[in-house]
C-alpha cells in the first residue's frame, strides 16, 4: 500500500510549492488532530509529544528544501539513487551484515535501473553535499521516530504535531520567499487526494510499521516505491525499458523481500544442561 501510494503520487501532477505543501500538511494535520481529539475524549488527556516538532523539521521541511535545491541541477537519476541509500545509512549502525549486504544490493538495483540518467560532474559538489545532508536527516528522523514509537508515544499525537509543524513552516516560507517551483495552482481535488493518500494514509501506515519493525526495513520501502514509479512511467509514457531497468527493479524487489522475510526480532538460544 505504501509503495503503491507513494510511487504513483506523481500522476496527480501537483507542483511542490511552499503553499501546496503547506495545504497538504494542514489537511493531514487536521485529520490526525480529529483522531487525537476522539482519543482524548475517550481516554483522557496526554501531552502532545514535542518530538513531533523535531520530526516536522528534520523529516519533512529540511529534506525537501535540500532535495529541491540539489535536484535542480543534478541528473534525473541521482536523487532516486540517493533516496535508496537511506536503508544502508541506517544499517551501518547495525551489527547485522545481513542488513548491510541487502541494503547495498537495493542501492545497486536502483543504480542499474537509473543508469541511463546518472551523470555526475565535479562542479556539482555543493549540491551533492546538500543531497547527502538530506539523506542523513531522513535516516536520523526514521531512527528517532522509531525510538519514540517504541517508547510508547501514540501515533496520532506524534503525526499531528509533526504535520502541524511542517504545515506552519511551509506556510511561513510561502510568506517570505518565492517558491523554488513556479507553477499554476493545482485543482483543490488533486490537493485533497494527495493529502489524504500520501500525507495521511501512507504516513500513518509508515509510522505504524515503524512501531513494529526496525528503521532499516521500513526505509527499504523506498525500493518497491521506485519500482512502482518506474513501472508506471514506462507504461503510461510508453517508454521502452531496457534490460538494465528490469534487472535493477528485480534486484530492488528481491532485496526488499529478503529483508522483510526476516522478522527483525532477536533469536533466543536456550541451552539445556544436565542437572548436577
Amino acid at each position: 500500500m505504501i509503495a503503491l501510494i507513494q510511487g504513483s503520487q506523481w500522476l496527480l501532477q501537483i507542483p511542490e510549492t511552499w503553499r501546496t505543501l503547506s495545504i497538504q500538511f494542514a489537511i493531514s494535520a487536521t485529520v490526525f488532530g480529529l483522531i487525537l481529539l476522539r482519543d482524548l475524549l475517550r481516554k483522557g488527556g496526554s501531552r502532545p509529544p514535542l518530538g513531533g516538532i523535531l520530526l516536522g523539521i528534520t523529516f519533512d521541511l529540511l529534506p525537501w528544501l535540500l532535495l529541491s535545491w540539489a535536484g535542480q541541477r543534478l541528473a534525473a537519476g541521482v536523487v532516486p539513487v540517493a533516496l535508496c541509500s537511506v536503508p544502508l545509512l541506517l544499517a551501518l549502525d547495525s551489527q547485522s551484515s545481513f542488513l548491510r549486504n541487502f541494503s547495498i544490493a537495493g542501492i545497486a538495483g536502483m543504480v542499474l535501473a537509473a543508469s541511463s540518467a546518472l551523470e555526475l560532474r565535479a562542479d556539482q559538489w555543493a549540491r551533492l553535499l546538500a543531497l547527502g545532508a538530506a539523506i542523513a536527516l531522513l535516516a536520523f528522523s526514521l531512527a528517532y521516530a522509531r525510538r519514540l514509537l517504541v517508547s510508547g508515544v501514540p501515533l496520532a499525537p506524534l503525526l499531528f504535531v509533526e504535520h502541524a509543524t511542517a504545515a506552519a513552516a511551509f506556510w511561513l516560507f510561502s510568506l517570505r520567499l518565492p517558491s523554488p517551483h513556479l507553477a499554476a495552482a493545482p485543482p483543490l481535488a488533486a490537493l485533497l487526494i494527495s493529502a489524504l493518500a500520501v500525507n495521511t494514509a501512507a504516513a500513518w501506515l509508515t509510522w505504524w510499521l515503524l512501531a513494529q519493525r526496525d528503521a532499516v526495513r521500513v526505509a527499504a520501502l523506498v525500493w518497491p516505491q521506485m519500482v512502482v514509479t518506474l513501472s508506471l512511467s514506462a507504461f503510461l509514457l510508453r517508454q521502452q525499458p531496457g534490460w538494465l531497468m528490469f534487472a535493477g527493479a528485480a534486484l530492488m524487489l528481491v532485496s526488499f523481500l529478503a529483508l522483510w522475510r526476516q522478522d527483525g526480532k532477536e533469536t533466543l538460544i536456550f541451552r539445556v544442561t544436565p542437572a548436577s
